[in-house]
């Protein structure tokens, strides 16, 4: 597919799973949001489920939407940029529920840093940040990770990167409420170097991004087989360590535990002084698993999984897959078996990081937050990933406080029931739940049991509003502007 004079050429990293990915005809219109400039003077526009990096004539904004009009010539689809449209202007938010802070040194062959939301514990603490390479990696260094300067308590004095912001309690599972002491009003991001990096970060991390449940797979099947350093067995049992268990107590601490080991959270932690948190969830172990392998085999050059998987992206729903399955035959050799390893554990990586991303705030709705994240988990003797989003809806100023409150939005992909997923709202004690699977039988077994979950719902001192089942996916909505018109949403 080539792209027309006014919209030239789709970047060669990208084109062939973010074309494959958008189902377009001849007659469509098609909006994209500009989510900053990328490399080499391309500009990185999400279109649907699919960032894509574009080279538009004069550049556009961060937040910019784009119309574009897709044409036929020569047997061959082309874009033509239709019109585009500033970034809505909304005021700023009154102390949301994430923050970004991005470094402000330069940036020379290291990560950059900047923040995504966090789970915004009590006594000020700081939101999470992240750590993204920009550029191939050398031999790894040491994962010991440094509190930067700029990750500071919210009420520390120090000057405030654009776009912090700051959430004025509210938060889900029982999380400490900020006092009225802490609120400040945020500054409207502003495009510009951070923007840059953030979608160098995105544009570099889709290529490569891969399931954490690919990673937990292979640990699983080489446990006890084959030697490996000390340090990869001691990351691979904090990976392990870290999964949800589904013979296991689930109860809300053991669901805000794997939230906060997630991995998102990661900087954060740093930045409120408490390492040995950090140390230990997802990313870090993730990032140890690569340092170790790293010094066992040396450099070793990035492979794009096998298997693409959708990038994790705002406002779009959470969708489910079976990980990336095993090879036939795991190999014989120790270090072929670590390359394989170091394959995964970089493609876990990147896709941390892209959920980190993809909790960002953008200025779309005024207090709207979101936090993007995977949750391994084992059932019975299968890994599976839980893919989750949490958003807490409404609490600028001007939204009715009937209108507020928390949706959580979840998929899983398991052998026996096929995909299956659900949306939960709570707005005070009334709470409504759609129910959705793929498999109609599975969908069959939801509805015959869904009074079961009224009266669980009633146990816990909720009041259940509409329980719904349905069969089938539930379907993006085609009339919001930030996921395109006539685009796959299934990518």
């Amino acid at each position: 597919m080539s792209i027309a004079s006014q919209f030239p050429v789709v970047s060669p990293a990208q084109s062939g799973s973010a074309l494959r990915a958008l189902a377009l005809a001849p007659g469509q219109v098609i909006e994209g949001r500009v989510l900053g400039a990328g490399q080499g003077g391309a500009t990185l526009v999400q279109i649907g489920r699919q960032p894509m990096a574009l080279s538009l004539p004069g550049g556009a904004t961060p937040g910019s939407i784009l119309t574009l009009s897709v044409q036929q010539t020569e047997g061959q689809l082309r874009l033509a940029l239709v019109s585009s449209r500033p970034p809505p202007t909304t005021p700023a938010p009154q102390a949301p529920a994430t923050s970004v802070e991005i470094a402000q040194r330069p940036v020379v062959q290291g990560p950059i840093t900047y923040s995504p939301p966090s789970l915004t514990p009590s006594g000020g603490s700081s939101s999470p940040v992240i750590a993204a390479p920009i550029t191939a990696q050398p031999t790894p260094a040491a994962p010991q990770p440094v509190a930067q300067p700029a990750i500071g308590s919210p009420m520390a004095t120090q000057p405030v990167a654009p776009g912090i912001q700051q959430r004025p309690g509210g938060a889900p599972y029982g999380m400490p409420q900020m006092t009225g002491a802490q609120q400040t009003p945020a500054p409207a991001a502003q495009p510009g170097p951070q923007a840059s990096l953030l979608a160098q970060m995105v544009q570099q991390s889709l290529p490569i991004q891969g399931s954490i449940g690919a990673v937990t797979s292979l640990l699983v099947a080489v446990a006890g087989k084959t030697a490996l350093p000390e340090p990869v067995l001691k990351a691979a049992r904090q990976i392990l360590g870290n999964q949800l268990d589904s013979a296991g107590k689930l109860d809300g601490a053991t669901l805000k535990a794997a939230i906060r080991n997630s991995g998102i959270f990661q900087e954060a932690q740093l930045g409120q002084g408490a390492p040995g948190a950090a140390a230990t969830d997802t990313k870090s172990s993730l990032m140890a698993m690569r340092h170790g392998l790293g010094q066992w085999l040396g450099n070793q050059a990035q492979i794009a999984p096998a298997t693409q998987i959708p990038p994790p992206l705002k406002h779009v729903l959470p969708r489910a897959r079976l990980p990336e399955a095993l090879p036939d035959e795991l190999p014989d050799d120790g270090e072929a078996l670590g390359k394989l390893l170091l394959e995964r554990t970089e493609g876990a990586l990147a896709r941390v990081r892209l959920h980190q991303h993809a909790s960002l705030p953008d200025g779309q709705k005024a207090g709207d937050t979101q936090w993007s994240l995977d949750l391994p988990v084992l059932v019975g003797q299968q890994q599976a990933v839980l893919q989750l989003q949490i958003h807490h809806e409404g609490s600028g100023s001007d939204t009715r406080s009937e209108d507020r409150g928390w949706q959580v939005q979840f998929a899983i992909n398991l052998p026996a029931l096929g995909e299956v997923g659900a949306q939960i709202s709570l707005r005070g004690q009334t709470t409504g739940i759609l129910l959705w699977a793929e498999n109609r039988e599975t969908a069959k077994i939801f509805s015959e049991t869904i009074e079961e979950l009224r009266t669980t719902l009633e146990a816990a001192g909720l009041y259940p509003g509409a329980l719904v089942v349905r069969s089938g996916a539930p379907a993006e909505d085609p009339t919001d502007p930030r996921l395109g018109h006539s685009v796959d949403a299934r990518g």
